[in-house]
């Protein structure tokens, strides 16, 4: 019984250093800090990461700098990070994004009156604006937890549970 589990653990061991060896490649996209700073008083939470088809990257994700919250949209083309207008003033529970061409999406979860709902914001070109109405995903204790995705149309469609 020893033999095989120390041959085991030396096949786990030899596989785990010759990963981690072959991992070491990763590399900055642009400048280390989408929001350019960084500092003790930043926090980034919940990032979502889409592409395009010219291979823009970009980012959705909710930040609180000095306890100022903010969801934020961000767009790396090549050499520069692009932030976009932030959706201020609430603390969000997740972050979703989608893109199609310009087009724009942001979802999020947050806390209203006791109860966590599901909101989806399109960018206009200067600024987010609501699409439709929210979706109740449950009480602030048991919701959260959604799903979104732009469909073949390019319709932007929302999936979640309410947790009774």
């Amino acid at each position: 019984m020893k033999k095989p589990l120390l041959k085991l653990v030396f096949a786990f061991l030899f596989l785990a250093t010759t990963l981690n060896s072959s991992a070491q490649n990763w590399q900055y996209v642009g400048p280390p800090n989408i929001n350019n700073s960084a500092g003790f008083t930043t926090y980034l939470y919940w990032g979502d990461l889409e592409l395009n088809a010219a291979g823009d990257v970009f980012v959705g994700y909710y930040s609180s700098t000095s306890g100022v919250p903010a969801v934020n949209f961000a767009m790396y083309s090549g050499s520069t990070w692009s932030l976009f207008p932030s959706i201020n003033s609430f603390t969000a529970n997740s972050v979703d994004i989608e893109v199609r061409g310009t087009d724009y999406y942001v979802a999020y979860a947050r806390v209203k009156s006791g109860n966590m709902y599901a909101y989806v914001q399109k960018y206009n070109g200067s600024g987010w604006t609501q699409i439709g109405d929210s979706l109740l995903l449950g009480n602030s204790g048991s919701g959260g937890y959604f799903e979104f995705l732009l469909d073949n149309a390019g319709v932007p469609t929302v999936l979640g549970v309410v947790n009774a």
